[in-house]
């Protein structure tokens, strides 16, 4: 396994405003996963680009302050960080990017 920084690539999840909100790390170790979570990018309206990981970091603390479309509530959003950012960008820090 990667230490899935730096220079690692990832896909990051861009709703049509701009404002990246999601993002999954591709270091080749499960490319089903990944596969799937990009499908469920799209599926929700989302652009899909490549990046890096130190890249969509920054992107992520931006983006997930989006004011464009609101989540329509915080269990909404909650539900969908959960799903989304979170567990697929190690060392993305939400708390902090608020």
């Amino acid at each position: 396994m990667s230490d899935r920084g730096g220079k690692t690539p990832c896909y990051v999840g861009k709703r049509p405003c701009g404002c990246v909100v999601a993002a999954v790390v591709d270091d080749g170790d499960d490319p089903k996963d990944v596969a799937k979570f990009i499908a469920d990018l799209v599926k929700r309206g989302m652009t899909v680009d490549r990046s890096t990981v130190d890249e969509a970091r920054k992107l992520l603390t931006e983006g997930l302050k989006c004011e464009h479309q609101p989540a329509k509530s915080a269990s909404e959003r909650e539900r969908f960080m959960r799903k989304t950012a979170t567990p697929f960008l190690p060392g993305f820090d939400e708390e902090k990017a608020r």
